[in-house]
């Protein structure tokens, strides 16, 4: 005489649930794989790619001031490799992540020695004074001499965005976002890329990675490096 217990494992019933359960498990695993940002595979032999590849991503003409208050334009990205990242220094939420990751990009065994350039364009001149630059700069410990954290006028930023092809800064018009500036005053959290561009020494952006992706990361120190010794 069968057991109840194995009677329960062969009834319809059983099955149908089980089967329905694992259809649901499976779709919910599907959903989160597709919301999941992709992340690139470290390829040592995948090279930066072609400008023709960035076309649509173009550097205007500028005038910025750096960390010294130091006039800054198109001469800095050429002659050199570089690096581009885009932050603001009030930022909580993206930045730390994203500025450190350049950080440790700077300072990682592939590119310490390389000839690179940083660049850190802020997103919110009004507030980031070249004395507000300087500072965040040497909290964070930065190369002054390969990484250079920039301002311009909030109409030439605008700009300069729009023609890499990005959306200019803006407020994400969230309330919980609020950041409170050191005189008690409040900002809004603003939107902006998480991109790296690496720069090559004509000035035309030849590759883009995502600046919060460890793999990323590694990915953009292996295809530099490799640019660079040919």
């Amino acid at each position: 005489m069968l057991s109840g217990r194995f009677l329960m494992f062969k009834s319809p019933a059983f099955w149908v649930v089980s089967f329905v359960a694992a259809m649901l498990l499976g779709l919910l695993a599907a959903l989160a794989t597709m919301q999941r940002p992709s992340a690139r595979s470290v390829d040592p032999n995948t090279p930066l790619m072609s400008p023709a590849a960035f076309e649509s991503m173009e550097i205007v003409a500028f005038s910025m001031v750096d960390q010294n208050g130091n006039p800054i334009d198109n001469s800095e990205l050429r002659g050199s490799w570089t690096v581009m990242s885009f932050m603001f220094t009030h930022c909580v939420l993206a930045c730390p992540t994203l500025q450190g990751n350049m950080y440790r990009l700077a300072e990682s065994q592939t590119l310490r020695d390389e000839p690179v350039r940083f660049m850190s364009v802020s997103m919110d001149p009004e507030n980031d004074t070249v004395e507000r630059l300087n500072q965040y700069a040497s909290d964070m410990g930065v190369d002054y001499e390969r990484w250079k954290l920039v301002r311009g006028e909030p109409e030439l930023i605008q700009e300069f965005m729009s023609s890499l092809g990005f959306i200019p800064p803006r407020e994400d018009g969230n309330p919980n976002n609020l950041i409170t500036l050191p005189d008690g005053s409040t900002m809004g959290n603003i939107i902006h890329p998480n991109s790296f561009l690496v720069i090559n020494p004509d000035g035309q952006v030849v590759g883009r990675y995502r600046g919060d992706d460890p793999n990323e990361i590694e990915q953009l120190a292996i295809d530099l490096k490799r640019a660079i010794n040919g």
